[in-house]
């Protein structure tokens, strides 16, 4: 077996890349739209994370060989890829979203020695939730989150040296979560969330948190920007994973 065990320090400008972007719904403060029965559509395809995801990680894949260590002081983001959508009517919403992302570096390191080479750090996250509205003020609302959060990674790394070759490691990690979000309307237009959830399955501990101000400028799209973590613990037989992400985030939002 080869033990692959990494460690990420990353500050990126990341473009479309989160879990749960639909955490931040927000709808218009008028309570005969938010009493009524129709129903409420809203789609996210843009939401930019300026990301700092930092931990470690431990792998193990076939084909036996020696132990080593990866370093991603000089990895970036290669590509990313995002959507959200939810539905909802009366006291209900549905929603669900997907990310693809993919990290890269050229230093790598086996055995505690420096050798050429280059890894790839594949990850698909998916989300599908419930949030039912608990309660409904005038200025204010609670609703309770419920749902299934996958994660399928996938690390790749190409050695220079023949002996080693390629080799790769993999995990599928299902989780259940729960959580509660608020949203306080400040004005017509301008309200505050505060999103917080908690799970396992899979994984040991996985929680997240954040907290975002929206401006719907026009009946149809909304503007929003604030912060955000998300912190992943796993320890099973194929893999473990310390890992956190946090940093702001600003987006673009349509409703109808």
């Amino acid at each position: 077996m080869i033990s692959v065990s990494s460690r990420v320090k990353i500050l990126r400008f990341v473009v479309g890349a989160t879990l749960l972007s639909g955490s931040f719904t927000v709808y218009a403060s008028d309570p005969e739209e938010t009493d009524s029965n129709q129903w409420r559509y809203e789609f996210k395809p843009i939401y930019l994370w300026f990301l700092n995801l930092e931990g470690e990680s431990s792998r193990e894949s076939s084909g036996g060989g020696p132990g080593g260590s990866n370093v991603f002081d000089k990895s970036e983001l290669t590509s990313a890829f995002t959507l959200h959508f939810e539905v909802g009517k009366g006291d209900w919403t549905v929603f669900t979203d997907y990310l693809y992302a993919e990290y890269g570096t050229d230093n790598l390191n086996i055995s505690a020695l420096p050798i050429q080479g280059s890894n790839a750090l594949t990850v698909h996250l998916t989300e599908l939730g419930v949030a039912y509205r608990a309660i409904e003020q005038p200025w204010y609302r609670v609703e309770l989150l419920g749902g299934i959060r996958y994660m399928h990674i996938a690390n790749k790394f190409n050695i220079s040296r023949p002996a080693l070759g390629t080799f790769s490691a993999k995990a599928n990690i299902w989780d259940g979560f729960g959580g509660v979000r608020l949203t306080g309307f400040l004005t017509d237009s301008l309200s505050a969330t505060v999103r917080a959830d908690v799970g396992g399955g899979s994984s040991d501990l996985v929680w997240n948190v954040a907290t975002i101000v929206d401006w719907r400028y026009l009946h149809w799209g909304s503007i929003y920007a604030g912060y955000r973590v998300l912190d992943y613990k796993v320890s099973n037989a194929s893999i473990g994973l310390n890992l956190q992400a946090k940093g702001p985030v600003v987006g673009l939002g349509f409703n109808w």
